[in-house]
C-alpha cells in the first residue's frame, strides 16, 4: 500500500498517524483521494495497528463486511483516519485482485494481513 500525498504531507508536518484507522473496499482504483470506485458495502471497518517495526504495522483484528449487497470483484483499499468523512492515510491494490465478494458472503481480512508500510533507508 502506499501513503496518500495527505499522510505524507501529515508525517512531514509532524501529525501522529491514528492509533484507530478504518479500511473501505473498492471495486476499482479509488483515485488520489481515495473516493473513487466504493464497494457497494461503504462501511469503513475500523481497526487498531500493530505497533510499527521497521517501517511497518498491521490489522492487530480481524475485519469482516458480513453482507456484500451486490457481487462484485473488489481490487482496492484505502484506510481513513474516521469512520466517514475524513483522511485517506493509505490507498493500495490488494494483492491476488480481484477478490470475488458474493452476496450473503463473508469478505474478510484476516489478522496481519493489511500490511501498512513505506519504504525505508537500509
Amino acid at each position: 500500500m502506499n501513503l496518500s500525498t495527505y499522510a505524507a504531507n501529515a508525517l512531514l508536518d509532524g501529525t501522529a498517524m491514528p492509533a484507530t484507522l478504518y479500511v473501505q473496499l473498492h471495486i476499482g482504483d479509488p483515485g488520489e483521494d481515495g473516493t473513487a470506485n466504493i464497494a457497494g458495502d461503504t462501511r469503513r471497518r475500523s481497526f487498531t495497528r500493530t505497533a510499527a517495526a521497521l517501517g511497518a504495522c498491521s490489522n492487530a483484528a480481524l475485519l469482516e463486511w458480513l453482507l456484500a449487497p451486490t457481487d462484485e470483484d473488489l481490487t482496492h483499499v484505502t484506510v481513513w483516519d474516521a469512520s466517514s468523512d475524513g483522511n485517506p492515510w493509505w490507498i493500495g491494490a490488494i494483492t491476488g485482485a480481484p477478490v470475488s465478494a458474493i452476496t450473503g458472503q463473508t469478505t474478510e481480512i484476516p489478522v496481519n494481513e493489511l500490511d501498512l508500510s513505506f519504504q525505508r533507508w537500509t
